[in-house]
């Protein structure tokens, strides 16, 4: 009997982690249009990698070195630093 108590208690921890990574995103989708209002990252979208529960990937709709331009005016590291607080890691890319 003490087994199936393992076996219920793993499930449910199983369960409640699976539980904070959803509740993690909603979270950060919500906080991410005041974020890139702040960090001057507006035109940006926020996606999760399919595969990489945990890397967070921001996409830049503008063309002409709008990443490059964030990088050099601290716009990206401001948005790389919030998602590194919350356990995210964060790649960039374009549409």
């Amino acid at each position: 009997m003490h087994k199936r108590t393992g076996i219920s208690s793993f499930l449910i921890f199983a369960a409640t982690l699976s539980g904070c990574a959803n509740n993690g995103w909603n979270r950060l989708q919500a906080e991410f249009p005041e974020v890139s209002a702040n960090c001057r990252l507006r035109g940006t979208l926020l996606e999760r990698d399919a595969t990489e529960k945990r890397l967070l990937r921001l996409v830049f709709r503008q063309r002409y070195n709008a990443r490059l331009q964030a990088s050099r005016d601290g716009s990206l590291a401001c948005v790389e630093n919030w998602a590194r607080e919350r356990g995210w890691r964060l790649v960039t890319g374009g549409v």
